[in-house]
């Protein structure tokens, strides 16, 4: 698994510069400006793409069957995916946590529970893309999957632009919607283990 991460995070940092710098953009436009909060979710959906555009350069390198090569499991290299997905997601809200708690800090205005609260939708909102994305692209491969990859694209960029009008200054313009933070983070992790144990049947069970 170490290897894997550690193969994935070189092809990252290769091909991944165009999204260090757009994390960086939004941090500054965020920590500045103290914008809408929303904008932070554009990142999260990079990160949940992210992945996929990574199979997408194994396949065209067929590094899935040289992979058979090598004393690594179908369901490891499934779980590394995933596991690499938590890690950038976790990457990104800790740089979102810390940019947030400086900025209060400086402007001496504490973070509330609805701050918190609102991180905690966000990162299932984060979630939520390569939990829908990760099994059809480990069943059909990323060519026969691009059309259902574009689709959810469109689906969860509609929701991007809709969160971002329901949102005021950083946080949602009704606060009773705060309440469901918890449960809607943790049903966004149920549902993401669950995509989890499926690409594993899926993906043992495809022909490469």
């Amino acid at each position: 698994m170490k290897g894997l991460l550690k193969k994935d995070a070189y092809l990252l940092f290769k091909i991944g510069k165009p999204f260090f710098l757009i994390c960086i953009v939004f941090l500054a436009v965020l920590f500045y400006s103290g914008s809408n909060i929303s904008l932070s979710l554009f990142p999260c959906l990079i990160a949940g793409i992210f992945p996929v555009t990574l199979i997408s350069y194994e396949e065209r390198d067929k590094w899935q069957s040289y992979s058979a090569l090598l004393p690594v499991s179908r369901a490891k290299l499934v779980s590394e995916k995933y596991v690499f997905t938590l890690l950038l997601l976790c990457a990104w809200f800790a740089l979102l946590a810390v940019a947030f708690t400086v900025r209060s800090a400086f402007l001496d205005m504490p973070l509330g529970e609805d701050s918190v609260q609102t991180f905690l939708v966000f990162a299932a909102f984060g979630l939520c893309l390569p939990t829908v994305l990760l099994p059809a692209v480990f069943k059909l491969g990323t060519e026969k999957a691009r059309i259902f990859y574009i689709v959810m694209l469109c689906v969860f960029g509609a929701l991007f632009g809709l969160i971002g009008a329901q949102t005021k200054t950083g946080a949602f313009i009704f606060p009773e919607s705060f309440s469901f933070g918890v449960p809607v983070f943790f049903g966004a992790l149920v549902l993401f283990a669950a995509s989890w144990a499926l690409s594993i049947k899926l993906f043992q069970k495809r022909e490469l």
